[in-house]
């Protein structure tokens, strides 16, 4: 791949391209994550009950679609929000269950900071070194590919096992589509485009879903041992049929 590009060597007006995309992205990303947490404070706080898989991937697909149609219209901002709105009401029944395990709230608190510690810490990395990661593209797709229909199995065939391990390749996925979005903003790779307001909102919605990606699943692997410790104590509870 390419060598890192040097902070010195860079034009003025690259510079300036790229640092007003990157301060745009962030405040649509700050905005998106601020509503996606008060939509799943809502839910958590109402009890709404889960929208179902079936739900949950129609309607994450069919706004993310929406997203890409809307792009280069007014319409863009408002299919955002409703994107992140939607990942927030889907996750506030994961939060009620897991606030009803034992040390539920450490659980939520520890996702939280471990969510946060790494985005800033990758996207930092990021931005000091300047290094291009553009290579990692076609597997990154790939192995996002791979891990949806493991994912999915994982769902409908109850396999506890295959779950947590795909929970695990995700994170890291999401982990390295943070590294590869960051570099293609720092390396010229959206400053590029003739629409820079469709940069800013591809951009937030991007970093947003790897975000959320690494919070709910660095929640389900600290709950699966939270989890095993609450079998333990008062035994498994009785299997209920998947419903849908």
């Amino acid at each position: 791949h390419s060598a890192p590009i040097a902070a010195g060597n860079a034009a003025p007006t690259d510079v300036a391209g790229t640092s007003r995309v990157l301060r745009n992205t962030y405040a649509l990303l700050s905005m998106t994550l601020l509503f996606s947490a008060a939509i799943a404070a809502t839910s958590a706080a109402f009890q709404l009950p889960a929208p179902g898989i079936l739900l949950t991937l129609g309607g994450y697909f069919g706004l993310l679609f929406a997203v890409y149609k809307f792009k280069n219209s007014g319409w863009a901002l408002p299919a955002v929000f409703a994107l992140t709105g939607f990942m927030g009401y889907s996750l506030g029944p994961v939060l009620n269950k897991s606030l009803a395990l034992p040390g539920g709230a450490q659980v939520v608190t520890l996702a939280l900071a471990a969510t946060g510690a790494t985005f800033l810490a990758l996207s930092a990395w990021v931005l000091t070194t300047r290094r291009d990661f553009s290579f990692m593209g076609g597997f990154l797709f790939a192995g996002m590919v791979i891990a949806l229909i493991a994912g999915l199995g994982a769902v409908f065939l109850q396999m506890p096992a295959l779950g947590l391990a795909v929970a695990a390749m995700v994170a890291l996925l999401s982990a390295g589509l943070i590294l590869f979005e960051t570099s293609r903003i720092v390396n010229g790779g959206e400053t590029k485009r003739p629409q820079t307001r469709r940069a800013h909102i591809e951009c937030a919605r991007k970093r947003g879903r790897k975000r959320d990606r690494v919070d709910a699943l660095v929640k389900a692997r600290i709950g699966q041992s939270q989890w095993r410790g609450h079998v333990a104590q008062h035994g498994a509870p009785r299997r209920k049929r998947l419903r849908i």
